[in-house]
């Protein structure tokens, strides 16, 4: 009896556990079940219309050749009739970067009223938040869907047509048969141009790097090579710089991400970039002239002035400026050295611009979203994060920060996306180490290197 008893005990203390444990699996599966439809619906909600990744394509085409504006039009279509259509799209998902840019746009809009020309400064402000809402929301479906390596195969394609309308330009100009003495693109100017080219040869110079088979290394190295001479064509010392400085940037990021295999080849890609700055600086003596002023304050007297003006503009309103798109009045309203005095439209300085526009606290909230793109990029490196893609943006992003401290050639509605795609791509890589990082600590695993991904 005491043995049966025993028996049953058992039995009934293994079937309460196998109960429990049952119970556990069960919940355990209904909770991934859960995730997994959540998962589902996420991606239901921000899976994008046909229209939409036409509008992708037709945007950064339209990029590397300077006009973004009827992309912006294809998607804000896609956007709107997305938000009357799905309750879901109306959620917002709140990120650093993203917090960031959003204090920035509302303390643009709250200084608006005491512009000196409201209406410029709301204008303005309004266009700069609906071009981010549209650029950063299809820069992150685009990464979501994987879209990512073929858009860039495209942008460096319309780059390397872009860089051979500049060059016919300029060479027709150096032999004397009409011509642009600064190359440009189709839709803008040469300084815009020259950030163009400078973007496209940090992207194409990151796939050079981790290329792997030989036609995409021919590919990679040709449009390097048109986009890096169109860039000189260009003969904008700011783009250059951004240029020398987002490359160091690139080289120390993919060396680092790559743990030490591919040092010789950027070895080799920046002794033949060297080697071609140099013969197109030798074979044309009026573009080496130019760049030799970068460092020359003699011959910078009008920047200095744009600046010094900025300062005390920024000075006499250190509250709230005198308001976005108001910098060319006030500049004239100022006393300056040359007389007459040539009209600006902004300070040539991004630091001073939204200084001069939103006032002190505009500046530091310019310097927390930049802080934030580049805080974003550098997580990510460090973690491994797509070891193909992070490099290039983190690099183009600070390419472009460095131009925007001497000129701001994406001031215009058109070209603003040339901002905010390589932020959204640093944020959506920044939200992927948040989350990978979350994953592997609740395992107890340490982190380790994603295979690339362009």
């Amino acid at each position: 009896m005491a043995a049966r008893a025993a028996t049953g005990s058992e039995t009934g203390a293994g079937t309460r556990m196998g109960t429990r444990t049952g119970t556990t699996t069960t919940r355990r599966r209904t909770g991934e079940s859960e995730e997994a439809e959540a998962r589902d619906l996420a991606m239901a909600a921000t899976r994008p219309y046909r229209a939409e990744v036409v509008g992708w394509y037709v945007g950064v085409a339209g990029l590397a050749l300077g006009h973004t504006l009827v992309a912006q039009l294809i998607l804000l279509i896609c956007a709107v009739y997305r938000l009357l259509a799905d309750p879901r799209s109306r959620r917002v998902s709140l990120t650093p970067s993203t917090t960031a840019l959003l204090v920035l746009a509302a303390w643009m809009l709250g200084t608006a009223p005491f512009a000196w020309k409201p209406a410029n400064a709301f204008g303005s402000t309004l266009g700069a938040m609906l071009t981010g809402w549209l650029v950063l929301g299809a820069t992150r479906k685009a990464a979501n869907s994987g879209e990512g390596a073929r858009l860039a195969t495209v942008f460096l394609a319309a780059a390397s047509a872009g860089a051979i309308y500049a060059l016919v330009g300029f060479g027709m100009f150096v032999l004397k048969r009409g011509g642009v003495p600064r190359a440009e693109l189709p839709f803008v100017g040469c300084n815009t141009a020259g950030t163009i080219m400078a973007i496209a040869t940090i992207i194409a110079i990151g796939r050079l790097i981790r290329a792997v088979r030989a036609l995409e290394k021919l590919a990679c190295g040709a449009c390097a090579a048109l986009t890096l001479a169109a860039l000189e064509a260009t003969q904008s010392r700011g783009a250059l710089v951004g240029f020398v400085v987002g490359l160091a940037v690139l080289l120390v990021a993919q060396v680092y991400s790559s743990r030490g295999r591919r040092v010789a080849r950027a070895i080799l890609v920046l002794t033949v970039l060297a080697a071609l700055l140099g013969a197109f600086s030798l074979a044309y003596p009026p573009v080496r002239a130019r760049y030799a002023t970068i460092l020359n304050p003699s011959a910078n007297r009008d920047r200095m002035d744009i600046w010094r003006t900025a300062l005390a503009i920024m000075s006499d309103h250190p509250a709230v400026g005198v308001g976005i798109n108001n910098f060319d009045e006030a500049y004239m309203a100022y006393p300056h050295a040359s007389n007459p005095v040539q009209e600006q439209p902004f300070a040539h300085n991004v630091f001073l611009e939204f200084g001069a526009a939103t006032g002190i606290p505009g500046v530091l909230l310019v310097a927390w979203v930049i802080a934030a793109g580049v805080a974003s990029g550098v997580r990510a490196c460090r973690l491994g994060i797509l070891p193909g893609v992070t490099p290039s943006a983190l690099a183009v992003f600070v390419a472009l920060v460095v131009h925007l401290q001497f000129d701001l050639s994406i001031y215009s509605i058109d070209m603003l996306a040339l901002f905010f795609v390589p932020y959204g791509v640093l944020a959506w890589t920044a939200e992927r180490a948040r989350g990978r990082d979350r994953v592997l600590r609740s395992r107890g695993v340490r982190a380790a290197p994603e295979p690339g991904r362009d």
